[in-house]
């Protein structure tokens, strides 16, 4: 089965332009991962993170999310 990144990062897209909540945020930030874009994931995640409304679950959703996404950045290098 063949994983479609590129079609699940377009439309997560269209979703935070039309109405960003901090749950769509988390999710294409985890397909940027799955993709192997950390770079672009801990953007978003920081911005995230940074919201001091973010739900208590969200936020301990993005702090793994951050850690994956760093953990990807590493090995990259």
């Amino acid at each position: 089965m063949r994983k479609k990144y590129d079609v699940a990062i377009t439309e997560y897209k269209m979703a935070v332009e039309g109405s960003p909540t901090t749950t769509t945020m988390v999710r294409l930030a985890g397909v940027y991962d799955q993709a192997g874009k950390p770079n672009e994931s801990l953007a978003l995640l920081t911005k995230v993170l940074a919201d001091p409304n973010v739900q208590p679950v969200v936020k301990q959703f993005a702090e793994r999310e951050k850690l994956v996404a760093e953990k990807l950045k590493a090995t990259a290098k």
